[in-house]
């Protein structure tokens, strides 16, 4: 038997969603990227090891924003943490910097 309407339009939106994420994340790749070297004159080298580093920390912290994740709000401390530090006087709690980000929450796991 096919894919029920439903399920088709399910895997249409996840599909929109994931070309969204992936969009925004290189634009803020890229913006960040220029940022970086007309401000601090960066050369290539040393930007190839800034996103090197850019790309294992998102690989380290990239779920914090995933609320499904049994793990995102360990990783989302963890990001506060060090945000904390670099802007002692101007930060902002993962919550408030990300308003759309649904909070972990933990209950007693299903009945049986």
């Amino acid at each position: 038997m096919g894919r029920t309407f439903a399920q088709k339009m399910n895997e249409q939106i996840n599909e929109a969603q994931e070309i969204a994420f992936q969009t925004g994340y290189q634009c803020a790749c890229d913006i960040w990227s220029i940022a970086i070297a007309q401000t601090i004159g960066v050369g290539s080298v040393r930007m190839l090891r800034i996103s090197e580093a850019f790309d294992k920390l998102y690989r380290q912290y990239g779920k914090a924003w995933m609320s499904s994740d049994p793990e995102a709000d360990w990783m989302q401390e963890q990001i506060d943490a060090e945000l904390k530090r670099l802007y002692p006087d101007n930060f902002v709690p993962f919550y408030e910097r990300n308003p759309f980000v649904r909070r972990v929450k933990y209950g007693k796991g299903k009945k049986k």
